[in-house]
């Protein structure tokens, strides 16, 4: 079920971008969780380059090797 909900948030993501002529923001709070590697790398591979996002999770091991990161801790 989860798999279905990320996967219509990323048709929705897709959807405002045609509509408005930009990315909105995306906001992925600990929404990777429940997934196995499989389903999360399928996921990072899934997001439009260029768009948007903004990750908030407690779990480094859960975000792409790939992207550029800026952590921040308070």
């Amino acid at each position: 079920m989860k798999s279905a909900a990320l996967a219509l948030r990323l048709l929705e993501l897709r959807l405002m971008q045609e509509r408005c002529g930009r990315w909105p923001l995306l906001l992925i709070d600990d929404a990777l969780n429940d997934l196995d590697l499989g389903r999360r790398e399928q996921f990072w591979s899934l997001l439009p380059h260029g768009a948007q996002q903004f990750y908030a999770t407690p779990q480094m091991e859960q975000l792409p090797a790939q992207q550029d990161f800026q952590v921040q801790v308070l």
